[in-house]
């Protein structure tokens, strides 16, 4: 509640004093230094936010990732068992869940993004000058040192499919469908059938949330749109849910329309929830955003769960212009720490992010009158979280 208070001051002092623009320097200076994990400054901030942990920052870090001796054989400390291409490649082929239409729908661990760390760290350099990002901050025990793009030769190889390429994928900071064409005929189909597709909600994501949403019968079906909103003082622009927006913000492209639906599958103590949220897009980070808009943050959220704050009890909206996408590590409460076998409060670094993208849904494919229902289990992970919290899992979801 500090930052708050600086910014009531501050603005106080504004108008009373002529030498506005000195203080709001002092005022950047203290959002900057308001915590030590807050590395972003004056910097825009990425529309979509995907942590990059640099090689030499893994090592000299090393003794900080790996501080998780006394967890024992914790589920979550085995995310990355492949010590290689070769390992993850068997992986991913043993995780196929759909392999006809010329398509190849793959149940895509969590942890493995579409580039590696070193690729993904260039392009952020390229599309974000000077943009720093505490990684360790955000994930507590590293990451895959391998990207789909790394493995993709040998995948092609392994499946003898020499013009395999890769379509879509879902975060990699999730689990799910990853999608493959073995050719450029596939390609075009499934970009066309993608197209018919978008206005509805054809990703349907199983999400572990923290507090339960207050939903009419258990479901709401609505369509939001999400944009970048700038912070008055920094410029600093993040994601926000807007449910009014004009046809003029939707040309102009400030909005972005999404349909979506949010459905409650089973609750169970501490106030924990199984979610199924259909979205047509995922962009901007919409899940984690509408998640937390919805007072449900994401169990492993570390970028956007501080915009949901418990006051006397009660979740309370933050607004987004006071937080800074990872600056704090999500907060749990003792019991659930102590459900899922954490022993304290740094231990909710290691969490995964629980999203995983259940199925796909691609409507007219190759120009016929028929849908195609690509459907992937949850992963070991994320039903071992299901398991510990008691949560019931739909018999079709269980791998």
């Amino acid at each position: 509640m500090e930052l708050c208070i600086v910014l009531k001051n501050t603005c106080t002092l504004r108008m009373k004093h002529k030498h506005s623009k000195i203080l709001t320097q002092l005022l950047i200076r203290k959002i900057s230094s308001y915590n030590e994990h807050s590395l972003y400054n004056s910097c825009k901030i990425s529309p979509d936010i995907e942590p990059v942990v640099d090689e030499q920052t893994l090592r000299d870090q090393k003794t900080v990732i790996n501080d998780y001796s006394h967890l024992g054989t914790h589920p979550y400390k085995s995310l990355f068992p492949w010590k290689s291409k070769k390992e993850l490649v068997r992986v991913l082929c043993d995780n196929i869940v759909y392999s006809k239409d010329g398509l190849i729908g793959i149940n895509k661990p969590f942890g493995v993004g579409v580039l590696n760390i070193k690729q993904q760290k260039s392009q952020s350099k390229v599309l974000h000058a000077k943009r720093e990002i505490n990684n360790l901050h955000i994930r507590g025990i590293g990451e895959s040192p391998y990207g789909l793009h790394d493995v993709l030769p040998l995948l092609k190889t392994e499946l003898n499919i020499p013009n395999l390429q890769l379509l879509k994928s879902t975060g990699k900071y999730s689990s799910g469908i990853a999608v493959f064409a073995e050719d450029e005929k596939y390609c075009e189909m499934y970009k066309h059938s993608l197209k018919v597709t978008k206005p509805y909600p054809l990703y349907n994501f199983s999400i572990l949330s923290v507090n339960i949403p207050t939903l009419h019968d258990g479901k709401v079906e609505e369509r939001v749109g999400i944009k970048q909103q700038a912070h008055p003082l920094t410029d600093i622009r993040q994601p926000v849910i807007v449910r009014t927006f004009s046809k003029n913000t939707l040309e102009r492209q400030e909005v972005l329309p999404v349909h979506t639906s949010l459905r409650i599958k089973s609750r169970s103590r501490p106030n924990v929830a199984l979610l199924e949220l259909r979205t047509s897009s995922v962009k901007w980070n919409f899940l984690q955003i509408y998640c937390a808009d919805m007072l449900a943050p994401i169990l492993g959220d570390h970028l956007f769960s501080s915009r949901v704050q418990t006051m006397m009890g009660v979740p309370t909206k933050i607004h987004p212009v006071h937080l800074v996408p990872g600056a704090t590590a999500q907060k749990l409460t003792k019991p659930l720490l102590h459900i899922l076998k954490l022993t304290d409060a740094d231990d909710s670094l290691i969490i995964p992010t629980h999203i995983h993208l259940s199925s796909l849904t691609l409507k007219n494919y190759g120009g016929k009158r028929e849908t195609i229902l690509i459907h992937a289990p949850l992963h070991p992970h994320f039903q071992w979280t299901c398991d510990t919290l008691n949560l019931a899992v739909p018999s079709d979801e269980v791998e």
